[in-house]
């Protein structure tokens, strides 16, 4: 099986993970939203999906015009969001609380992560 197969499945799955997470978790999340304003964990963050991100985009970077792309644009946005969090961490910070005032943004966002999974896992699978 190709790498870059096995890194839109593996992407998937933790994307419906995370879905499910945000949807039934809702609370959970905004607390963690709270502590992380709180703490410098912001490096750590930005140094984990620095790290994921770019291993993603270099095992997945297809640039053609069918469904698998999504995933290289993900793992790109991923570096960019990890990047973002180790230079600018004050701005992120900002940006996360409007996550946290708003329960049923966090619950759309799960809503959205699990659709975005089910496609990129469809579109895994050889058609």
């Amino acid at each position: 099986m190709e790498i870059s197969i096995i890194v839109e499945r593996g992407f998937a799955l933790a994307y419906f993970i995370c879905g499910l997470s945000l949807l039934f978790n809702t609370r959970l999340w905004i607390d963690f939203i709270g502590q992380l304003s709180k703490s410098k964990s912001t490096i750590m963050l930005g140094f984990m999906t620095v790290f994921i991100g770019s291993f993603m985009a270099m095992a997945h970077n297809i640039w053609e015009m069918s469904p698998r792309v999504l995933t290289t644009v993900l793992a790109w946005a991923a570096v960019f969001k990890g990047t973002s969090f180790l230079l600018t961490p004050e701005l992120m910070l900002n940006m996360t609380q409007l996550f946290r005032a708003n329960k049923m943004l966090l619950q759309t966002g799960g809503l959205l992560a699990m659709a975005l999974s089910i496609f990129i896992y469809y579109y895994s699978w050889p058609h």
